[in-house]
Order: C-alpha cells, then sequence, then structure tokens
C-alpha cells in the first residue's frame, strides 16, 4: 500500500499537477513508473512556470529600473537631493529583485538536479568561491578561516558559498 499527503488544495495548474503526483491515498496500487512519470511531468512544468514567471517579473522591473535611470540622467540636477535619493533606492531596490529572481531560478534548478553525496573541503570550495569573484571586486581583502570538511554535494554548497560571499562582496563595497 501506498500513502501520501495532499500537498496544496490550489487550483492552479501547476498545483494540480504535484498534487495528482502526490496524492496517492491509502490503498491506491500506482507502480513505481507511474509516479515517476507524473513526477517528471510535475517538475518540467514547474520549470515552465518558473521561466514564464521569471519573465513576467522581470518585464515591469526593467521598465520601473529604466524609468528611474531616465528621470536620474535627464533631469538629475533639477531633483532635490531627497528626490534624487528616492529614485535611487527604486533603481537599487529593482536591482536587488532581480537578483531575487536570479536566486530563485538558480535554486530550482539546484532542487531538482540530484545531489551527490561526497567529501568536501568547504575552505577550498569557499575559496574556489572567492578567486572566481575576484575580478569583480578587486579591492576587496577577504581571508577564509579553517572551516571543517563536510559531507554533501558540491555543487549544491558551491552555490551556497557562491550566494554568501557574493553578497557579502556586493553589500560591503556599497558602504563607504
Amino acid at each position: 500500500m501506498t500513502e501520501a499527503v495532499i500537498v496544496s488544495t490550489a487550483r492552479t495548474p501547476l498545483c494540480k499537477s504535484w498534487r495528482g503526483a502526490l496524492n496517492m491515498t491509502h490503498g491506491a496500487k500506482m507502480g513505481g513508473h507511474v509516479v515517476h512519470a507524473a513526477l517528471e511531468r510535475a517538475n518540467r512544468e514547474l520549470e515552465s512556470f518558473s521561466y514564464s514567471i521569471s519573465h513576467d517579473l522581470r518585464t515591469p522591473l526593467r521598465a520601473i529600473n529604466g524609468f528611474a535611470q531616465i528621470l536620474l540622467e535627464d533631469r538629475g540636477d533639477s531633483w532635490s537631493d531627497e528626490d534624487r535619493n528616492h529614485l535611487d533606492r527604486i533603481v537599487h531596490a529593482s536591482n536587488r529583485m532581480g537578483d531575487l529572481i536570479d536566486d530563485i531560478l538558480e535554486f530550482s534548478r539546484i532542487s531538482r538536479a540530484e545531489f551527490e553525496m561526497a567529501a568536501v573541503d568547504m575552505r577550498g570550495l569557499a575559496q574556489a568561491c572567492l578567486h572566481d569573484m575576484a575580478a569583480d571586486y578587486p579591492a576587496a581583502q577577504v581571508d577564509i578561516d579553517s572551516l571543517p570538511p563536510a559531507t554533501g554535494d558540491a555543487a549544491a554548497l558551491r552555490q551556497v558559498f557562491a550566494n554568501l560571499i557574493g553578497n557579502a562582496l556586493k553589500y560591503s563595497s556599497r558602504k563607504d
């Protein structure tokens, strides 16, 4: 007998697909290949949904960012300091939202991949990520102290370090 829990009662096609893949009630007889096929279909729909949402969110973001930058460039001298500050904050927030969308898409790709568990040199992995970003932040001085070894998926852990180190460099470089 196979048991599962209904994950969502939402009425969207995506949720219906996941619900269909996961809603195996007590006593239902579904072969492993049927469940696997349903999950594969749901994953493809999730990927399509992610890219669609990403595009739908980016379009208005580009407009907001573009118009705010036009106002700053074309009429920058006529704005008060407070007005310029507000426009700078709009540009910064829209850029940050774009970064968040990228992070969500990257997480979506990683979360669908099969994890390969192995011993990982955490310090070496962190240093490799830092090395990859060094050209973008030439003034940054970062020391990575010793880190204990770990067991995990090297690609997923690399993405974690890339996000942590990238955010640290990005946001600390903006402080004077």
